[in-house]
C-alpha cells in the first residue's frame, strides 16, 4: 500500500513534500486520476484552475479566447501562467501534493502551440517566455514526478464527444493530434524542452474502470515515485 510506502514522507519538512504533476492531452484522464486519490489521507489534490480563467473579475478569458484566438491568446496565456504559478505555490500539510498539469506544460505545450500556429505573435511569446524564465528562477516550482497519461488522439477525441462539456464541442481531432505531439516531444523524445523531473508513463486508452485499476496497482509509483530509477 502506498500509505505504508509513503510513511517516511510524513516526517519530512514542508519544503520536502513530494509534488506530482499529472500531464496529458485533453480528456486523457487527469481529473479521473486526481479523483481516484482524492480520499487518500496522504494526498492533497489541486485541480487546474479553469474557474479562474472563466471569471477574471467578471470577464471570461476562456470564452473570449474561443471567440478570437489571435486577439486574446496573449491575455489568456499570461493569466494561465500566473494561475499555474499560484497552484505551484500553494502549501499543503499532507505528504503528497498532486497537481493537474503544471506551469511547465502550460509553457512547453500550450503556449508553444499558440506560437507555432500563429495565434501568438513572436513578441508576445518572447514576453511570456521572459516571465516564465523569471518565475522558474525566483519561485519554487519544483516537481518531483510527472505522471504522463499517454493516450491516442483518437481515444481522447471520442471521450470529448461522449462527455459533451461546454466549450469542447468544436475541438477538432487535428488539434488533439498536435497537442499529443507536443507532449511526446517534451516528455518522451525530449527533443525541445527540459523535463523538470522523472517521468512515469501510464498508457491511458483503457476504459474508466480499467484506469482506476491501473491507478490502484501503480499507487506507490504515482504517489512516491517508487521503482522509477531514472529518466525514460
Amino acid at each position: 500500500m502506498a500509505t505504508q510506502v509513503c510513511e517516511g514522507l510524513k516526517q519530512t519538512k514542508e519544503k520536502e513534500r513530494f509534488t506530482v504533476c499529472v500531464e496529458g492531452n485533453i480528456a486523457s484522464g487527469k481529473s479521473t486520476l486526481l479523483e481516484h486519490f482524492k480520499t487518500n489521507q496522504n494526498v492533497e489534490t489541486f485541480e487546474e484552475p479553469r474557474g479562474k480563467w472563466r471569471n477574471v473579475h467578471g470577464f471570461n478569458a476562456l470564452e473570449l479566447f474561443y471567440r478570437d484566438h489571435e486577439r486574446w491568446s496573449m491575455t489568456l496565456g499570461t493569466y494561465i501562467q500566473l494561475t499555474m504559478l499560484e497552484m505551484h505555490q500553494k502549501q499543503t500539510v499532507k505528504p503528497v501534493k498532486l497537481m493537474e498539469r503544471s506551469i511547465y506544460s502550460t509553457k512547453y505545450c500550450f503556449m508553444q502551440n499558440m506560437k507555432e500556429s500563429g495565434e501568438l505573435q513572436d513578441i508576445d511569446h518572447t514576453i511570456i517566455t521572459e516571465w516564465f524564465n523569471w518565475i522558474i528562477r525566483n519561485h519554487d516550482c519544483r516537481v518531483d514526478l510527472i505522471v504522463y497519461l499517454q493516450s491516442k488522439p483518437e481515444t481522447v477525441y471520442q471521450r470529448i464527444k461522449n462527455r459533451k462539456l461546454n466549450g469542447e464541442e468544436d475541438i477538432p481531432l487535428e488539434f488533439l493530434q498536435t497537442m499529443h505531439d507536443f507532449h511526446e516531444d517534451w516528455l518522451i523524445k525530449r527533443s525541445k524542452f527540459a523535463v523538470p523531473s522523472k517521468v512515469l508513463v501510464i498508457p491511458a486508452d483503457s476504459s474508466l474502470e480499467e484506469m482506476h485499476q491501473i491507478y490502484a496497482a501503480k499507487e506507490s509509483e504515482i504517489l512516491c515515485g517508487m521503482n522509477i530509477k531514472s529518466f525514460l
